[in-house]
C-alpha cells in the first residue's frame, strides 16, 4: 500500500524531516568527537559533544514549532 501525504497533519512532515536533518547533524558531531577523542583532542571532542547537544535540542523545539504551528495556521 502506498503512503498518501494528504494522511498527516499539518506541519508533521515538516517536523519529521527536521528531526531527521538535526538527526543527521547529530550523529556527525558524535562521529567526529569519537574520532577526535580517539586522537587525544579532549577539548576539541567535548565542543563537538556540546554542539551535538545543542542540535539536538534545537531539532526537538524546531519539530515541536512546526506541528504547533503547522496546526494553529492550518499550514500545509
Amino acid at each position: 500500500m502506498t503512503v498518501m501525504l494528504a494522511d498527516y497533519d499539518p506541519g508533521t512532515l515538516t517536523g519529521f524531516y527536521v528531526l531527521l536533518l538535526c538527526g543527521a547533524g547529530v550523529v556527525f558531531c558524535l562521529a567526529l568527537a569519537g574520532v577526535l577523542a580517539l586522537g587525544k583532542e579532549r577539548r576539541a571532542a567535548r565542543g563537538f559533544l556540546i554542539a551535538a547537544g545543542v542540535e539536538a535540542c534545537v531539532g526537538i523545539l524546531f519539530a515541536c514549532l512546526a506541528v504547533a504551528l503547522g496546526k494553529r495556521l492550518h499550514l500545509v
